[in-house]
């Protein structure tokens, strides 16, 4: 089976293993996936990176794995539940623990303890993130099944830095290096984030790749023509 896994920022796919390509940040992230669904004809979709966590029990690291995906006023979108239980199967017999949950995609980073709590009482979801569900609505519409992975960055009992509270992308980070450096009374904040982010990207490390492994090894689900073409004989 063709897997194609995707990554909002550099150091996410190179996290995520060898062929893992950069979809960038936010809702625009689904465009440039539909350009790669059509250059790459991949069976089956993964979506990877970091996010933020919602579920006052995660640590940085944890991994969502994600069940169900939502956004605000769009409609839930699910994981196929045959490769849902492929993934689990592969990530528990990896040896790696994860959370199987909803992912939630928003446009701009969640970044207070207090919006984080709102946030899971409203949604239930485990992860917040900038693009899953742009990407997976993206994927689907080509008829391509996908699974979401990803890994705690910021846990629920603790804020975000202010200077990346707006963080839309990679171009973005000359910024707050800028702001960085005006203000070194958060030069803890952002030490403390660098190491929650090293274990992030640690998870993606352990977890992508078991779940790239398994979906190459399965059987190909049947390409949407071909269904059409057997459903009209």
């Amino acid at each position: 089976m063709s897997v194609l896994i995707v990554a909002p920022t550099a150091r996410e796919a190179a996290a995520c293993g060898r062929g893992a390509l950069i979809c960038g940040a936010g809702p625009g992230a689904g465009e440039r996936v539909e350009a790669l669904l059509v250059q790459h004809k991949p069976n089956v979709l993964i979506v990877a990176g970091v996010c933020g966590g919602l579920d006052p029990s995660l640590a940085p690291g944890s991994l969502v794995l994600g069940r169900k995906l939502v956004a605000p006023n769009r409609p839930e979108r699910t994981a196929d539940p045959a490769m849902l239980a492929g993934a689990r199967r592969a990530l528990h017999g990896g040896g790696v623990p994860y959370v199987l949950s909803t992912v939630l995609s928003v446009s701009r980073p969640a970044g207070s303890r207090r919006q984080k709590t709102m946030l899971w009482n409203r949604y239930g979801a485990a992860g917040v993130d900038l693009e899953t569900y742009a990407v997976a609505e993206a994927a689907e519409s080509h008829g391509v099944p996908w699974l979401a992975l990803r890994a705690v960055l910021d846990p629920a009992t603790a804020g975000l830095p202010a200077a990346v509270r707006d963080w839309q992308g990679e171009e973005d980070e000359r910024r707050i290096l800028r702001q960085l450096a005006l203000r070194p009374h958060t030069w803890p904040a952002y030490a403390r984030l660098a190491l929650q982010l090293r274990s992030a990207l640690a998870a993606l490390r352990r977890g992508v790749p078991l779940l790239a492994g398994a979906l190459s090894a399965a059987v190909p689900l049947a390409e949407p023509d071909a269904e059409r073409r057997i459903a009209s004989r």
